[in-house]
């Protein structure tokens, strides 16, 4: 993984590891380099009706291009 890291960084590619499901694993990744995690240490997908009452923001839309 950390040769994947440094190979993409090299080439001015972000990494994102998924399926991240731990602090060990989280620390792990940071520790290598790797730009984003996404999985269940980070949080729970969560539905639309959900985020909004969250007031989590979306990722797509007129909100993201201005963000």
């Amino acid at each position: 993984m950390k040769a994947l890291v440094d190979v993409a960084r090299g080439l001015g590619i972000r990494t994102i590891a998924e399926y991240v499901e731990s602090a060990e694993a989280f620390a792990l990744l940071r520790r290598i380099g790797v730009d984003y995690v996404q999985g269940y240490f980070v949080g729970r997908p969560v539905s639309r009706i959900e985020r909004d009452k969250l007031r989590i923001p979306s990722l797509t839309g007129p909100q993201a291009a201005a963000g």
